[in-house]
């Protein structure tokens, strides 16, 4: 249940920041920011949900520390690509602002990934502690 709760979310921010380069399609993403309470919201909470969701795809709590760090990492550099891409393409502008924003939600995911790795590991120790 979580694996579609977490590619729902993909595929409707995929949608969401896809429709931002069709001129025609805007009005989607118009109404989600509108919807949520502003684009400064709608960064910083697709910033979050989107790298929770992908971290929890990709099943990152499997993986050694620096790899679920790389990963980290890579989602960041794409929320600077698509910001990039933006400042090339005609009828959009690319703004560091917005960048900082989804790397404020970025952050928060990694804060909340931290956060419950560690309650995992201690609840860990402490079942282990107790079958011995």
């Amino acid at each position: 249940m979580a694996d579609l709760l977490a590619l729902t979310v993909c595929l409707v921010i995929a949608t969401l920041v896809t429709s931002k380069y069709m001129p025609n399609h805007q009005a989607l993403a118009l109404r989600a920011e509108a919807f949520v309470g502003g684009y400064v919201i709608l960064h910083r909470v697709a910033g979050a949900v989107f790298t929770l969701s992908v971290v929890w795809l990709c099943r990152v709590h499997r993986w050694p520390w620096w790899g679920q760090g790389f990963l980290f990492a890579a989602i960041l550099t794409v929320f600077a690509l698509d910001e990039w891409i933006q400042s090339i393409i005609p009828h959009r502008h690319g703004c560091l602002q917005d960048f900082y924003n989804s790397a404020i939600g970025w952050g928060t995911a990694l804060a909340i990934w931290g956060i419950a790795r560690f309650l995992w590991k201690l609840h860990a120790k402490k079942e282990e502690k107790r079958l011995s």
